[in-house]
């Protein structure tokens, strides 16, 4: 995570910092207060498909059921191929992976 590069245009600095900011709570596992994590998932997606498949999973997840986390995996995998930025898509995996 330290090697990468981050080459991109001034006017982009915002993104990457929460691009940096998001690898490094990822990597670290830390626990944000409920104040950052709305922060983060505030931003959410302009992908629709990306947000219905995390929506789904979330319901999945609900039930309970080995067929449902299973299921809930593959949807939120799908949501991050869909909006790679997409925090909640990142946290749900990192939900089913436990």
């Amino acid at each position: 995570m330290w090697a990468e590069r981050y080459d991109r245009t001034l006017k982009d600095i915002l993104a990457i910092q929460d691009e940096i900011a998001k690898k490094i709570i990822i990597a670290l596992q830390v626990k944000l207060t409920e104040g950052e994590q709305a922060i983060v998932y505030g931003k959410g997606t302009n992908n629709l498909e990306a947000y219905l498949k995390i929506v789904e999973a979330n319901w999945l997840l609900h039930q309970s059921t080995k067929e449902g986390v299973i299921k809930a995996r593959l949807l939120a995998e799908e949501a991050i191929s869909l909006d790679s930025n997409y925090a909640l898509a990142h946290n749900t995996l990192v939900v089913v992976t436990y």
